[in-house]
């Protein structure tokens, strides 16, 4: 899971900050990225999504200070994980802002540093990786649940690649001499066809210890 905590820590930026106090602030999820920049003319808030990080400049505040703070109102309305404004036209929030931030607990940002779309590639980086590796632990889970052996082998297929036939000339039982030990517990698996080396470098800790009597 990415936090709004993971997101301030970030080296995109060369500096991130509270512009009002928000509590909870670093502990909300970040599920998406997204930037804000003619919604506010066109009305278009309902595009943005629960749990999305928002980048924006709010270039247009000077001409249009209404617009802007109507823009962050409706984004903390639509309940988003954050919102980072890089000062360059707006420097302090309006009260009814810092007001709706506080009680809605939608942080909003102040930020220096790079590039916005550079900030937004590496915490995009970050969601795909995230991503990836609770798709990996969800197919670690479905192998250490009850199954047939050959959805054990579709799963572990799609985890490492390798191919069905090898996983035909290997017994589907083992006695407890021949059975491979874990390397991070040391204890017997139960029923494991994977040779020792495989089974060593696939499964973590927590897993053995799932399937350690």
């Amino acid at each position: 899971m990415i936090t709004v905590g993971d997101v301030m820590n970030m080296r995109a930026f060369d500096r991130i900050w509270l512009a009002a106090p928000c509590e909870g602030a670093a502990s909300r999820e970040v599920v998406g990225v997204g930037t804000l920049d003619h919604e506010p003319f066109t009305g278009s808030y309902d595009l943005f999504e629960r749990g999305e990080f928002i980048f924006t400049t709010l270039g247009f505040a000077a001409m249009h200070p209404d617009l802007a703070e109507e823009a962050l109102l409706a984004l903390i309305e639509r309940d988003v994980a954050a919102v980072a404004v890089k000062p360059v036209a707006l420097r302090a929030l309006p009260e009814k802002v810092v007001a709706a931030s506080a009680e809605r607990g939608v942080p909003v940002f102040f930020y220096e540093g790079r590039y916005m779309e550079r900030v937004i590639a590496d915490l995009m980086n970050a969601l795909d990786d995230d991503a990836a590796e609770w798709e990996r632990n969800h197919l670690i889970d479905l192998m250490l649940a009850p199954s047939d052996e050959q959805a054990v082998r579709s799963t572990f297929f799609t985890i490492a690649g390798v191919t069905g036939p090898l996983f035909s000339a290997w017994p589907s039982r083992r006695s407890p001499r021949t059975m491979p030990r874990c390397g991070p517990c040391r204890r017997w698996w139960k029923g494991c066809s994977l040779p020792t080396g495989i089974a060593g470098a696939m499964w973590s800790a927590r897993s053995c210890a799932a399937t350690a009597p």
